[in-house]
C-alpha cells in the first residue's frame, strides 16, 4: 500500500461489500462529471501525454455550463449534499 498500487485490503469473502460500498460512493457525484472523466481516463490511456492533456481540458469544459456543475457550487456553499440532475 506504500506505493499506491493498493487502495483497500479486505478479509476474504467480503471484497464484494467493499466494492459495493466504493460504487454507492462513486453513484452520489454528478453524471456529467464522471462522464466525462471515464472518457478522459479511456481515451487518454491510447494517446501521447499532450494529446490526452488537451483531452483532458476539452472533458472538463464540457462540465463548466452545466446545471449540475452549478449545484455541486451551490451545495458546496450551502454545506449540504448535491442533488445532481444529469442537467
Amino acid at each position: 500500500m506504500s506505493i499506491g498500487l493498493v487502495n483497500y485490503c479486505v478479509p476474504d469473502g467480503e471484497a464484494h461489500l467493499k466494492a459495493l460500498e466504493i460504487a454507492r460512493n462513486i453513484n452520489e457525484k454528478g453524471p456529467i462529471a464522471l462522464r466525462m472523466a471515464k472518457k478522459a481516463i479511456d481515451e487518454g490511456l491510447e494517446v501521447h501525454k499532450t494529446s490526452s492533456l488537451a483531452l483532458e481540458e476539452e472533458c472538463y469544459e464540457q462540465t463548466l455550463n452545466t446545471n449540475d456543475r452549478l449545484e455541486a457550487l451551490a451545495a458546496f456553499a450551502e454545506k449540504r449534499k448535491p442533488r445532481y440532475t444529469g442537467d
